[in-house]
C-alpha cells in the first residue's frame, strides 16, 4: 500500500523537489504513515507508505551499493517467496528487489513473485528501470516532456507535475462518464500519458525510453494461496442507506484515474474501514466480471485507502444493492447535479454540453443512472482541482 513516483532529467542539474513533493501528494491516500524523497542531480524519487500495525522495514526511496555499484529503488507491492509471505514493502523486499537487479539486471522481474510497481536508478550506468507485475495488480504511469521521464502509481500524481493544467479529450471524457466501469482507462483521456502494461519492463537512459514485455500474464491468480491468519471474507453491506451524497464522492473521487470505481464502492469502503484490525481481507462482488486487471486495482485502492490489504474473490450472489437503496441513493445525486447545473456555475457545463444529462434521464437501469450522475460530480471536482483542459 504505498505510492510512488519520480522525475528524471539527466540533463537537469536539480529535480525540482516542490514539483517531486506535490505528486506525492496528490496520491498520500496511497500511504498516510511514512514519506521521503530521493534528489541526485536530476533524478528524483519519492515514496509514500502506508503502515500497518507493527510493521517493519527498510525506509524508501532505498539506496544500496552492491558491487562497487550504487542503486535506489522505491517500490509498491508485496513479494510472495522470501521466507514466509512478506508484508507489502515489508522488510527485505526492498534489498531483494536490488539484489535481483545487480544479478539479473533487465530480466529481474521474471524472478519475482506477487504483485509489485517498481523503479531502481542505477547510478554508474545512468539509467532508471520500472517493471509492473504480470497480472497488473499495482499501477504505473508515464510520461515523456521534451528530455524529461516522469513516472508515478496515479495519473493525479502525474497531474501535478505541469503547472498550467493538462489537456484531456473531452470526447474521450464523455465516453467514459457514460461507459460501464473498467471499459475507458485513465490514460486515454490525457494527452501524453500512458500506462506501463501489465507484465511489462522500462528502460530510460539519456538517448531513449524502451519498453517491453518480460513475461506473459498470467490468465487467473491463485488468490486463496494468500490466505493466512487474520483474513475474512467481507460483502457490503446491502442494507445501509446512504445519508450523504457528498461521502460518496469524497471516496469515489479518482480524478478518472483508472479504474473508475462503480456503484458498490462506498459500501466496501465502510465495510473495510470496520475491520481495520485485520491483516487481509478478501472481497466478494461483481468486479471480476470486468476483468482480472480491473478487480485487482480496484482491491488494491479499497485497500490502500483504509489499511486493510484486499484481494478480490468472485461474488457468490451477485445481486449488488437491493433496489430500495440503490433509487434512494441515485435520488441524492440526480437532485445534486440537477442543482448544480441549474446555479449556472458548472465547470462540466463549461466544456460539455448538457446532452450528457439528456442520455443519463433516459437511461432505465438505476445503477447505470447512479454511476453516471456520480461520474459528472467526480467530472466537476476534476476539473476545478486539477486545470483540466478539455480539447
Amino acid at each position: 500500500m504505498s505510492s510512488v513516483c519520480g522525475i528524471v532529467d539527466f540533463y537537469s542539474r536539480l529535480v525540482d523537489f516542490d514539483t517531486l513533493r506535490d505528486m506525492g501528494k496528490a496520491m498520500v491516500l496511497r500511504g498516510r504513515g511514512e514519506s521521503g524523497a530521493y534528489i541526485n542531480g536530476g533524478v528524483g524519487f519519492h515514496h509514500n507508505r502506508m503502515l500497518l500495525s507493527g510493521e517493519k522495514g527498510s525506509r524508501q526511496p532505498y539506496t544500496e551499493v552492491i558491487g562497487g555499484n550504487k542503486y535506489t529503488v522505491v517500490f509498491d507491492g508485496e513479494l510472495r517467496g522470501i521466507g514466509a509471505l512478506s508484508e507489502p514493502c515489508g522488510e527485505g523486499a526492498e534489498k531483494v528487489i536490488l539484489e535481483l537487479y545487480a544479478a539479473f539486471g533487465y530480466d529481474c522481474a521474471e524472478h519475482l513473485e506477487g504483485s509489485f510497481a517498481f523503479a531502481v536508478y542505477d547510478e554508474t550506468r545512468r539509467e532508471i528501470f520500472l517493471a509492473r507485475d504480470a497480472l497488473g495488480a499495482k499501477p504505473l504511469y508515464y510520461l515523456k516532456d521534451g528530455s524529461t521521464f516522469v513516472f508515478a502509481s496515479e495519473i493525479k500524481g502525474l497531474i501535478r507535475y505541469f503547472k498550467d493544467g493538462i489537456e484531456a479529450d473531452a470526447e474521450a471524457v464523455k465516453e467514459l462518464i457514460l461507459s460501464p466501469a473498467g471499459v475507458i482507462r485513465g490514460c486515454e483521456v490525457y494527452k501524453g500519458i500512458n500506462e506501463l502494461p501489465e507484465g511489462c519492463a522500462a528502460l530510460h537512459t539519456p538517448l531513449d525510453t524502451r519498453l517491453w514485455k518480460y513475461k506473459k500474464a498470467e490468465a487467473d491468480t491463485e488468490l486463496t494461496k494468500w490466505k493466512k491468519n487474520g483474513t475474512a471474507v467481507l460483502c457490503p453491506d446491502r442494507e445501509a442507506v446512504i445519508d450523504d451524497g457528498g461521502d460518496i464522492l469524497h471516496e469515489t473521487l479518482t480524478a478518472f484515474d483508472y479504474p473508475a470505481f462503480d456503484e458498490y464502492t462506498f459500501e466496501y469502503v465502510k465495510t473495510l474501514k470496520a475491520n481495520r484490525s485485520l491483516e487481509r481481507v478478501f472481497i466478494e462482488d461483481g468486479a471480476l466480471r470486468f476483468g482480472l486487471r480491473y478487480a485487482l486495482e480496484r482491491a488494491d485502492r479499497l485497500g490502500m485507502m483504509n489499511g486493510v490489504l484486499a484481494a478480490p474473490m468472485p461474488c457468490s450472489e451477485d445481486k449488488g444493492f437491493k433496489r430500495s437503496v440503490l433509487i434512494k441513493t441515485e435520488k441524492k445525486l440526480s437532485d445534486t447535479v440537477g442543482k448544480l447545473f441549474a446555479g449556472g456555475e458548472s465547470d462540466f457545463l463549461k466544456f460539455f454540453s448538457r446532452d450528457i444529462l439528456d442520455k443519463v434521464e433516459k437511461e432505465r437501469d438505476v445503477q447505470s443512472r447512479l454511476r453516471t450522475y456520480a461520474r459528472i460530480l467526480q467530472c466537476e471536482t476534476w476539473i476545478k482541482t486539477y486545470g483540466i483542459v478539455p480539447t
